[in-house]
């Protein structure tokens, strides 16, 4: 089960990623976008999305609020454990984390 939903996550992050820089395709098609000073912003997740949106296009650079401090996973890993605790699971450390 861990590795069906592990290779969700992958390919789900992979489309948002595909996604977004087929979206960062389309503002150099207007005349009134210069290419060559283009900035990208994200907040929260788009922090972190931003740098792997370019894709090796030419930026100017970008603007980042509250982007990562942490891998997904461990996002992921944190949320789900305060889903457990707020639901009254107690933590339990497996065997091979006692030694």
């Amino acid at each position: 089960m861990k590795l069906l939903i592990g290779s969700i996550a992958v390919f789900l992050l992979a489309n948002l990623i595909a996604a977004y820089r087929e979206a960062f395709r389309h503002p150099k098609n207007y005349a009134l976008v210069d290419p060559a000073r283009i900035f990208r912003f994200g907040m929260s997740d788009g922090g972190g999305f931003a740098p792997l949106v370019a894709d090796g296009a030419p930026i100017k650079g970008y603007v980042v609020d509250a982007g990562w401090i942490k891998t997904w996973y461990e996002q992921m890993l944190e949320i789900e454990r305060r889903r457990l605790a707020l639901a009254g699971h107690r933590a339990r450390l497996s065997p091979a984390s006692r030694t």
